[in-house]
């Protein structure tokens, strides 16, 4: 049954007083010991109201906010009501609040609070918004309203008695079976605000696809599909038009889901900072705007994915943490596997399945609303940073014995600063034992001992999965450099493909020991001849790039060189790491004038020579040199003078023997005098040549 505060009338079906229209009711149910949490689509300050600053020995202490009122949108386009806010429970990087009405007596000293161009602008909204006109003496009366105040999500911490806490904790991690168990005990490590930023439990999830790592973050927190400077710090266009980020202001598990390539050194170089106390100061619009977060972070990312879009994500990934390798003392948890159980199935999550997991989280959010006070001081308590800051035994060790299978600089001294964090990896074990005795906080049955007693139960837990991450990353890391720089090459345009092509060919044919080379100085045959005729087409695309800097970024990493502009040339510069991969299916060949490869040559003489001979004279000497002559020949595989057998004749032993083995063609030549060397160059010649081929699986045969 329901009555109106209004009129009195009682009834018992609707939202409306059918006496006299009023919104504001009561009713007969009993109490639920969650109060309904609404969520809005948009919230913002209307206004705070400062209190006088606090002066100490002449000097500001501090600078009070006595309350703030909030304008807050439930949908898009929606008038927006008023939230009166005093104890931190709603703002606008956290858009949820469970609400009452507020009294009277209050509604009076907000309004009296409010300056007058204040109370003209409330006027306004009320007017263009909700159609509303109050006069002075019918303002209050509009306010009971559209007027309410957050109030604490938890209405009976005696409700928590009986229930299966810890059951409860491990579904909001993994709400059906399925998930792997490593991913689940991140995940509820992840569940609990960090209780400071210092030990917040940032975690890097490198993993296969389906696993469930990303629907996590959707439904417990943030998950930020394109991670760039601007979307997650925000940006300024003056000192009056400060537009926050994704992160400011949030408190609830965050992550990214894909970094943006474009400015992943930008975000890193704030990240750097807000992953270590919340707080950051960026620059835009010629002045600073503060940045400001209590979310634990996570990195997400897919170091196998075919796909062009999702590679450049992970290697986006890459150079976020590279860029300064010191930001791996900032996570605790780091999680790389490429074989990690996939979610499939009935295990499968439906659309009201994830709607029930989320609504599931807004007890737990009660209840941690509820202990902040007592979280904040555990975290304070000299026992428990004592066994923060407590070496983990052998941990130290393993990891730098782990990273020397690791050639890449950068991630070796990221690993190597992640050791420095121990104190982050006894956070991670520390926020997970905190979500699971949440419960019995909040009655007074559980403190620090107990706290502390599941924390060491659970550390040797995350240590395995960091320790086993660096294991498999050393150990994979270096097939897993190799089909990144294959599928970058086979998701490259055209033009690319044939510059790449033709700085490797060089490399490997032309002149081993180069150094440098001028890009145009590259005799290249492109072998699209339709689109690009002559090299130095290719070479106009790539001049018309505005930033060599992100494409040599993965050249440098994927193919070991770089372009350096000099004017209007392109400079080649060879790096001596990372050797690019031995199997990349090059395109084009190198075509020669002097001391350089020719394409493969039609063999005997030309018409025009044996006419000239035929009149007893001699054919036009060709002005090629005979060392020249003799690297073309040994490169393109045409034998020499010692007798040893041409290219023709060994293509000829080829396609009379049809699909050979993966070292027939060696063997082959070097039973009729060639050296393993000269077995190995020429093969490589007619290879790249496109005169022989060979299948994934080793064979050869002639094209």
């Amino acid at each position: 049954m329901k009555f109106c505060e209004r009129c009195g009338a009682r009834f018992e079906d609707g939202g409306v007083c059918p006496k006299c229209g009023s919104t504001i009711l009561r009713s007969d149910a009993a109490s639920e010991p969650v109060r309904r949490v609404h969520s809005f689509f948009s919230l913002a300050v209307f206004y705070a109201k400062a209190g006088m600053p606090v002066i100490l020995d002449g000097e500001p202490k501090e600078f009070p906010i006595e309350w703030r009122l909030l304008l807050a949108r439930p949908q898009q386009h929606a008038p927006p009501i008023l939230i009166w806010e005093r104890d931190g429970l709603v703002s606008p990087g956290r858009p949820e609040a469970a609400l009452s009405q507020v009294d009277p007596a209050d509604i009076a000293k907000i309004i009296e609070g409010l300056p007058v161009e204040k109370l003209k602008e409330l006027r306004k909204i009320l007017d263009d918004e909700w159609g509303l006109a109050p006069t002075d003496s019918g303002l209050h009366e509009t306010l009971r309203g559209l007027l309410f105040q957050s109030v604490p999500r938890l209405r009976d911490v005696e409700a928590l008695r009986g229930l299966d806490w810890r059951g409860y904790v491990a579904r909001l991690a993994c709400w059906k079976p399925g998930k792997d168990p490593r991913l689940t005990l991140i995940h509820e490590a992840k569940l609990l605000e960090p209780m400071a930023m210092k030990y917040a439990p940032h975690s890097i999830e490198v993993l296969n696809a389906g696993t469930g790592k990303s629907i996590f973050y959707d439904v417990s927190g943030i998950l930020v599909a394109k991670a760039t400077r601007r979307s997650v710090l925000g940006y300024a266009r003056s000192p009056n038009e400060v537009y926050p980020g994704t992160i400011n202001g949030t408190k609830l598990p965050t992550a990214f889901d894909q970094i943006e390539s474009q400015d992943s050194y930008e975000l890193a170089r704030y990240m750097f900072q807000i992953l270590e106390t919340g707080r950051a100061l960026v620059d835009a619009g010629g002045f600073r705007f503060p940045v400001e977060t209590g979310s634990s972070f996570a990195y997400l990312g897919n170091p196998i994915a075919k796909n062009a879009r999702v590679l450049e994500g992970f290697q986006a990934l890459l150079d976020h943490i590279s860029s300064n390798p010191a930001i791996g003392r900032r996570f605790g948890i780091i999680l790389f596997n490429t074989s990690l159980k996939t979610i499939t199935g009935s295990d499968k999550l439906s659309v009201r399945e994830e709607e029930e997991w989320k609504a599931a989280f807004t007890l737990f959010r009660a209840v941690e609303e509820y202990v902040r006070p007592k979280l904040k001081t555990l975290i304070r308590d000299a026992r428990v940073v004592k066994w923060l800051h407590t070496p983990i035994p052998g941990y130290r060790e393993t990891i730098i014995n782990g990273l020397k299978k690791i050639e890449d600089y950068n991630l070796k001294a990221f690993f190597e600063a992640h050791i420095e964090g121990e104190h982050r990896v006894r956070g991670a074990a520390l926020h997970a034992a905190t979500a699971l005795l949440l419960d019995k906080i909040a009655l007074d049955e559980a403190g620090v001992e107990e706290l502390l007693a599941e924390a060491e139960e659970l550390l040797g837990d995350y240590i395995d999965i960091n320790l086993g991450s660096i294991a498999n990353l050393a150990a994979m890391w270096t097939v897993m450099r190799t089909d990144q720089a294959m599928t970058y090459f086979q998701n490259a345009s055209d033009y690319m493909k044939e510059i790449i092509s033709a700085v490797l060919h060089w490399k490997r044919g032309g002149d081993p020991d180069a150094v440098k080379i001028a890009l145009d100085a590259i005799p290249y045959q492109p072998q699209d001849q339709k689109t690009y005729k002559y090299f130095s087409r290719c070479i106009s695309r790539l001049k018309k790039r505005k930033r060599l800097d992100v494409l040599n970024e993965r050249l440098r990493d994927y193919y070991g060189f770089q372009f350096i502009r000099k004017d209007d040339v392109i400079e080649v510069e060879y790096l001596k790491n990372p050797a690019p991969p031995e199997d990349l299916p090059l395109i084009g060949f190198i075509r020669l004038s002097d001391l350089s490869i020719y394409p493969p040559q039609e063999t005997g003489g030309s018409q025009d020579g044996d006419e000239e001979e035929k009149k007893g004279g001699a054919p036009e000497e060709n002005p090629v040199s005979k060392k020249g002559d003799k690297r073309i020949k040994r490169i393109n595989g045409y034998g020499d003078e010692k007798g040893k057998p041409s290219a023709e004749s060994f293509l000829a032993a080829l396609r009379g023997a049809g699909q050979v083995g993966e070292f027939w063609p060696r063997d082959w030549l070097t039973s009729r005098g060639y050296s393993r060397e000269e077995a190995n160059a020429l093969i490589e010649g007619l290879r790249v040549s496109g005169r022989i081929k060979q299948k994934p699986s080793g064979e050869w045969m002639a094209a």
